[in-house]
């Protein structure tokens, strides 16, 4: 059965599209409408490829064949020897596999060599290298052949005179025998023509255009960005807008799949957090003010300042750790880590770096970390920041430079140091529960427990007890322990309204209040301390979380000494009293609907039944708590409570050693076992007289204070 305090789904669905709705346009501001430029002198943090192929007019060259004077002579890459190239590199593939098709039948040796002759001559290949590149296998020769042809292409791209080709033949005579790719060297043919400067002046602006072909490098990561690449970048932005809009639909996928992720993930490891629109909305809103953040650092034109983003992941990592749920903590960290590499158009190795901020926070923490292990955590936290730093420098085969050493130490440092800030903030500002917050709220000096000390010492003293109990049988079946201690301190401050009906705050047997009171009233005084508990919650803004441990500590059962005193009341004056209705004699509820307020259920019932008896035996201490499990059991009050067997046993366990803590003074130990303890109708059968009513109900007013104690 669903908690009645449960948030409806609608408003948390809500809630989740529009965080989707902010996230995208967040990144919409990033990408589209104000998509990062990089400045000359910039250190480019992500490598920028051609998207198309473009031709660019290179002004600095255009500038200096303004510059020439008449007579003078222009060098310029002549695009048909690279062509002739490559031409003349495809065709000796083709002869080359012509002959080792002519080679794989038999014949004479000396036709072989003089085939072999033949080739190497007219390509200017040395023989030796012709007969290893015979002896590859198929499959060897296909990349070699890939490879050499990339690699020509690539020079052929660049001035080659002759002067240069001689030079690389002499490096490669024994180079190109141990590395077959080196075959492209052969092939290097000189690409400048020699104009004179009036007919350079004819059309300069041509001259000074080159082709980028797709896919061609702009500038890599890491590498300053000067003029010419500022030019390229100009004449790319129509293109290089319309590759953010792909790149912008594609974090939309992202994001969504990773909305559906963290949701199974609550789920399962958070249903409670899940429930919660405001823990939605705040974590919402942690996610976006970091992402916003993570993107505003990327953009920075500092050196090396892009290696800050981790900031972002593992401040938003720590406070989810600290404050909602480690397993949400790493996959929301990595999600953010995710959408900003992308974002900022990050390579591989400086993703792995920004994912790394989402991983030590859940390592190194937990929700009750001591303030010792969180301060060592920001100097951890730095640490590890400047090892993936060098990492990624190594993988990456970049120059070291201090700097990137500092922002990474710093960045981590800061990062952990901003998130045990904001802690104290979202604990006061929202009531989401920490650590912090039930440690604050179990402290005796809380305004509450401070009134309820003062004007109902005796529910104070009996909430304390309780406490104790359900603290230690919720830490022996792994349970919230605090949580479930808090719970219990808070579960009867319904009863300031009016706590001088509560047995435990009457010291004078005498003045019982409920003598002379009809049941129904009587019954309505003790059940209105459980709404009233729930209002004074409220009006203090608690944690919704324990108002559960309020609303679920009594179920749904009867509470039968004023159910069978009215219903005695109508056998012996049936015109005067009017037959008691069953469920106005029913605690509202609803059960307990998680472990920790089923322990309390247990823990309540037990401490106001002992208080009761007095002296009380061993033995009697152990009957009594396994009757109440057996009764609960029976009314069904635990069946939604998650509670299994085992889980009872060690319950029961946990109550008898607190209870013989507690209660040592009062208790006997007598030589002979005592007979069974009954302490409420089986059934809720109706008794045939008051002699046959267990004496934990019977109705002399002393008694009726015992009852009244179980509320």
């Amino acid at each position: 059965m669903e908690s009645k305090f449960s948030v409806g789904r609608l408003p948390r669905l809500l809630a989740v599209a529009l965080f989707f709705a902010l996230a995208m346009l967040v990144l919409y501001c990033h990408l589209v409408l104000w998509p990062q430029q990089l400045q000359v002198g910039q250190i480019a943090p992500y490598t920028i490829f051609a998207p198309v192929t473009f031709v660019f007019t290179d002004e600095e060259k255009l500038a200096e064949l303004r510059g020439l004077n008449k007579g003078e002579q222009l060098a310029v890459l002549d695009p048909a020897q690279r062509e002739a190239a490559l031409d003349s590199f495809a065709a000796f593939q083709r002869e080359f596999y012509d002959l080792r098709a002519r080679l794989a039948v038999p014949i004479s040796s000396s036709d072989a060599d003089a085939a072999i002759e033949d080739l190497a001559t007219k390509y200017g290949i040395e023989k030796r290298v012709l007969v290893a590149l015979l002896a590859e296998q198929d499959a060897n020769l296909r990349d070699l052949f890939d490879a050499a042809q990339t690699s020509l292409t690539f020079e052929m791209q660049r001035a080659v005179t002759d002067e240069y080709i001689r030079t690389l033949k002499q490096e490669s005579i024994g180079e190109a025998f141990k590395n077959l790719q080196r075959i492209y060297v052969y092939f290097l043919k000189p690409n400048l023509s020699r104009l004179n400067a009036p007919e350079a002046g004819s059309d300069l602006r041509q001259l000074a255009q080159v082709q980028i072909q797709k896919g061609s490098v702009i500038i890599a990561e890491g590498a300053v960005v000067d003029t010419r690449i500022k030019a390229q970048l100009e004449a790319l932005k129509p293109h290089l807008l319309e590759q953010n809009l792909y790149r912008y639909f594609g974090l939309a996928l992202l994001l969504a799949a990773a909305v559906f992720l963290w949701q199974q993930s609550m789920s399962r490891f958070a249903p409670r957090l899940q429930a919660r629109t405001g823990s939605i909305v705040q974590l919402s809103t942690l996610f976006i003010g970091l992402l916003i953040a993570g993107l505003l650092l990327g953009r920075l034109p500092f050196p090396y300042f892009y290696y800050s983003v981790t900031f972002a992941v593992a401040t938003l990592a720590t406070l989810v750790v600290l404050a909602y749920d480690a397993v949400l903590a790493v996959y929301i960290g990595l999600g953010l880590g995710l959408l900003l590499s992308i974002a900022l158009g990050f390579q591989a190795h400086l993703t792995l770096y920004t994912l790394g901020g989402a991983l030590l926070p859940t390592v190194y923490l937990s929700a009750g970390s001591p303030h010792k292990r969180q301060v060592m955590f920001a100097f951890t936290l730095g640490l590890l920041n400047a090892l993936l730093a060098l990492m990624v420098i190594l993988i990456s085969v970049q120059t070291m430079h201090w700097e990137v050493f500092v922002i990474a130490f710093i960045s981590g440092f800061v990062a952990a140091i901003l998130a045990l800030g904001l802690l104290p903030v979202i604990e006061a500002l929202t009531s989401q529960l920490t650590v912090g917050k039930l440690t604050e709220l179990a402290n005796a000096e809380n305004e509450i427990l401070k009134r309820l000390k003062r004007e109902a010492h005796g529910t104070f003293v009996h909430s304390q007890m309780v406490a104790d109990l359900t603290e230690e049988a919720v830490k022996d079946i792994g349970g919230d322990w605090l949580l479930a201690r808090v719970g219990a301190l808070y579960h009867d401050i319904g009863k300031l309204h009016r706590p001088g009906f509560f047995a435990e705050n009457i010291h004078d047997l005498s003045k019982n209040p409920h003598q002379g009171l009809p049941p129904d009233t009587s019954v309505r005084i003790l059940k209105d301390h459980v709404s009233d508990g729930l209002a004074m919650m409220a009006e203090a803004r608690m944690p919704r979380d324990l108002y559960r441990f309020v609303a679920e500590h009594h179920g749904t059962y009867v509470i039968k000494f004023f159910f069978y005193q009215a219903m005695r009341q109508h056998e012996e004056s049936p015109l005067k009293y009017a037959d008691p209705d069953l469920r106005e004699y029913c605690y509202a509820g609803p059960i307990p609907q998680t472990r920790e307020s089923a322990v309390l259920m247990l823990a309540d019932v037990t401490e106001a039944m002992t208080r009761a008896r007095g002296e009380i035996s061993v033995i009697e201490v152990n009957q009594l708590i396994e009757y109440i499990v057996t009764e609960k059991i029976e009314q069904r009050q635990l069946i939604d409570s998650g509670l299994t067997i085992g889980d009872l046993q060690r319950v029961k366990d946990a109550f008898v050693r607190i209870l013989l803590a507690q209660r040592h003074h009062r208790l006997t130990y007598p030589g002979d076992a005592p007979p069974p303890l009954q302490f409420h109708f089986v059934n809720g059968e109706l008794p045939t007289g008051a002699a046959n009513i267990p004496t934990a109900v019977s109705p002399d007013p002393q008694d009726s204070i015992s009852a009244a104690s179980q509320v």
